[in-house]
């Protein structure tokens, strides 16, 4: 019986040829996959990242491009003429081996990118020296927009003329104290575009704030942030604020602000934030931990920057220099005859010139901000004014001492019947009561010393000196 007859026709670096048909060099083949989609696997993203070769863009579901990708390169080179599982060892190749390899290579690259370097359609923008540069895969910046970025415009955008007429009320005045009634500065739209231009290309090592747009319902700020989505496309992420001042919740949130741009919380509602703890360390720079439900905890430092909007103002009870220092608050007004005067189709065609715009605005508030003891955007009066307001609203323990204590060196308070008096006051005001060393902790800052051996009557018992009080309730321990 004669042997089967198995002569090879044709050998290439990626597959041979006999008699029973095409069989693909599997190793040489995932090099090629590599050189062209540079696959990463198990690195951030149980799916992986490729990037597109024809956008010169990084994307997201590499386990699905790389099938595809090797059964379009098999079709293109056999005709589908091939033999064996080719697609199947590729895949394991890549997966377990050559993409693994690639994501070590990648994760220090990815973590140590320049943050001032922003991907568009036309190319990387580098907010360092304002230009345009050819796009490459080992930035590695994975954040990337589907729009050109253009030019500075030379007479006002459509995105102008909305910020103007949604920030700037143009019969503002100041009361008789002196402070403003409404936002009359001009500038006022300049912070905006900062803040944008720093969440598309800054970080939180160099200025740490969020926003908040504050507003009556029906003022627009829902379209505010559909509007604002034309700039961010995919890059961002809707976690609210009620969500990230709360350690329970907040736990299987976070993960959604990894790689993002931009997280936006919606109508926050005046909901009162349990702790403050997780806000500041997201905008701070600071590695956070982070859950997938039925995965495990891993650490990230977030670059989302946060906006939210509100009808009322969130509160809290912490009333620390850092939680003073990072809010931005703009009031926002309605525009009358809106869809009459302005159309997605405008901002979409004014867009690459406001995104340059922003970038500019934000690099000139970098710079600026490196002149300051503690960088920070720019603000108008009006807005620093706000802040400082709604941050006294929320100093519960300043608006208590203020309406129910004297202050004074000879004043002494039972330990007790002092705290009684605060957390009573927290009940009738609506407010959340600190808790005892917490409470001890902030009268401490304000120069009124707790747990020490006083008299009273007579008396020798713990409490407070420096203070005492004036109003009292039946709840108090006299």
């Amino acid at each position: 019986m004669a042997e089967k007859e198995n002569t090879i026709k044709k050998d290439t670096w990626l597959y041979f040829e006999d008699n029973q048909g095409k069989h693909f060099k599997a190793f040489n083949f995932a090099d090629y996959l590599m050189d062209r989609f540079h696959f990463t696997f198990n690195f951030f993203d149980p799916h992986g990242f490729w990037w597109n070769p024809i956008t010169q863009q990084w994307k997201g579901k590499a386990d699905t491009r790389l099938k595809s990708a090797i059964i379009e390169t098999m079709d293109k080179v056999a005709g589908r003429s091939y033999k064996g599982n080719t697609v199947s060892n590729v895949q394991q190749i890549i997966r377990d081996y050559r993409g693994r390899d690639e994501s070590e290579t990648d994760r220090f690259a990815i973590e140590n990118r320049n943050p001032h370097k922003v991907v568009f359609a036309n190319g990387t923008y580098d907010l360092d020296r304002d230009v345009i540069e050819p796009n490459r895969y080992d930035n590695y910046i994975l954040q990337n927009h589907d729009y050109i970025l253009g030019e500075l415009p030379n007479i006002p955008t459509s995105w102008d003329r909305w910020l103007t007429e949604s920030l700037v009320d143009p019969d503002a005045k100041k009361d008789d104290a002196g402070k403003w009634e409404t936002e009359g500065d001009k500038n006022a739209p300049e912070t905006f575009k900062a803040f944008i231009g720093y969440a598309l290309a800054g970080t939180y090592q160099e200025i740490q704030s969020y926003l908040i747009i504050h507003g009556n319902g029906g003022e627009g700020k829902s379209t505010a942030l559909n509007i604002i989505a034309l700039i961010f496309g995919a890059n961002i992420s809707h976690i609210d604020l009620a969500d990230l001042g709360s350690k329970e919740t907040a736990r299987f949130k976070l993960s959604k602000l990894n790689r993002m741009e931009l997280n936006i919380g919606d109508d926050v509602e005046g909901s009162f934030l349990k702790t403050t703890s997780i806000l500041k360390r997201l905008t701070g720079g600071n590695p956070v931990s982070a859950e997938d439900k039925g995965q495990d905890p891993y650490d990230f430092t977030n670059n989302a920057k946060l906006l939210f909007t509100c009808n009322a103002l969130p509160s809290f009870s912490d009333n620390s220099h850092g939680m003073e220092r990072r809010p931005i608050v703009l009031e926002w007004r309605k525009i009358k005859n809106f869809s009459k005067k302005y159309s997605e189709a405008e901002f979409i065609r004014d867009r690459p010139a406001f995104v340059r715009e922003c970038l500019v605005a934000y690099a000139k508030a970098l710079k600026r901000s490196q002149l300051l003891n503690e960088p920070q955007l720019p603000m108008t009066e009006y807005m620093k004014q706000r802040v400082k307001e709604w941050l006294m609203t929320n100093d519960t323990i300043g608006n208590w001492i203020n309406e129910n204590c004297e202050l004074g060196e000879n004043y002494r308070e039972q330990t007790q019947t002092l705290y009684n008096n605060y957390t009573r006051y927290c009940h009738l005001s609506g407010t959340q009561a600190l808790k005892k060393a917490k409470f001890n902790g902030a009268m401490r800052t304000r120069g009124i010393e707790p747990n020490k051996t006083i008299k009273i009557n007579g008396k020798t018992t713990k409490g407070y000196k420096g203070i005492h009080r004036i109003e009292k309730y039946d709840s108090d321990l006299y």
